[in-house]
Order: C-alpha cells, then sequence, then structure tokens
C-alpha cells in the first residue's frame, strides 16, 4: 500500500483512505475490504462524503466466526448518477441513502427482509469512489424509486 494516503480498490483508480480513527474501527476483509460496525458505518459514511466521494451502494455482513462473515443483504444508491446530476447532489443523495440503509437494517418493520439472523453484530462495507474515474454502467442501471436492500431472501 502506499505511503501517501491512498490505496486501491481494484480499479485502478486511487481513492483516499479513511483516517486511522475511522480505519482502526473496521475489520479488514481476506481481499482488504473494510467492514465496519454500524456506528462505526456511520461515521465512515460521514467521512466518505466529506472528502466529495459518493456511496454507490454496499453490503451488510453477519459475523460467522472468527474468520467468516455472510452477506445478508445489500443496497444501491437509487437512481445512479445522471449525466445532468451535480456531483455533490449525488454525493448528498448517496450519504443519505447509506445511513437510511444501515438504519433500516437494525430496526423493525416492513422496508427490509432479513435472513433468520436478525441479531446484533452487522458489519456494514461501503462502496464509494470520487467524481473522476466514477464507474458508471448503463447495462445494469436499477429503476428509479424506493430505496431498497436486498437480502439472502431475495428483495
Amino acid at each position: 500500500m502506499p505511503d501517501d494516503g491512498v490505496e486501491g480498490d481494484g480499479s485502478g483508480l486511487e481513492v483516499p483512505k479513511p483516517p486511522e480513527g475511522i480505519r482502526r474501527e473496521a475489520h479488514v476483509a481476506g481481499n482488504g475490504e473494510l467492514l465496519w460496525p454500524q456506528a462505526a458505518a456511520v461515521e465512515a459514511a460521514r467521512w466518505i462524503a466529506g472528502t466529495d466521494m459518493a456511496i454507490w451502494g454496499g453490503e451488510v455482513y453477519a459475523p460467522r466466526g472468527p474468520f467468516t462473515a455472510l452477506m445478508v443483504g445489500e443496497w444501491r444508491t437509487d437512481p445512479q448518477h445522471g449525466p445532468d446530476e451535480p456531483w455533490h447532489e449525488y454525493v448528498e443523495r448517496g450519504l443519505a441513502q447509506a445511513l437510511q440503509a444501515i438504519e433500516a437494517d437494525t430496526t423493525t418493520g416492513d422496508r427490509v427482509r432479513r435472513t433468520s439472523d436478525t441479531g446484533g453484530g452487522r458489519l456494514y462495507f461501503l462502496a464509494y469512489h470520487p467524481e473522476s474515474g466514477f464507474p458508471e454502467d448503463r447495462k445494469t442501471r436499477m429503476p428509479a424509486g424506493e430505496l431498497r436492500m436486498k437480502t439472502a431472501e431475495g428483495t
């Protein structure tokens, strides 16, 4: 990992890495991805948006032991960034939807479907990029509408 405060995410695009205090709260997956407990995920999401990067989705994991976790949910900022949307508005919308998804995962209600494991200890992965080189995939663009979280049981 370079000493200049950036690390790659596999896409060839260099992104700033979170400050030490936020990284220290994360669990590091075998592939180097950072997975945060709920409170730290909220802090990480705010840091990401505060550095003008957009959260374009995330994943929810339920730990299954010291070295394993099962993905039990995911979300994507919806709709995806469009060519006419100012970047700062997309950053704000991505943050709002990420915070909503993280909060919805721990509350009761009919907006989020969960697997049978609804206990605490969830870990959250946040997918994000700066504006330069932001990945736009028109083929997989999700339709506009209500924020949905996918789970192992479906949507």
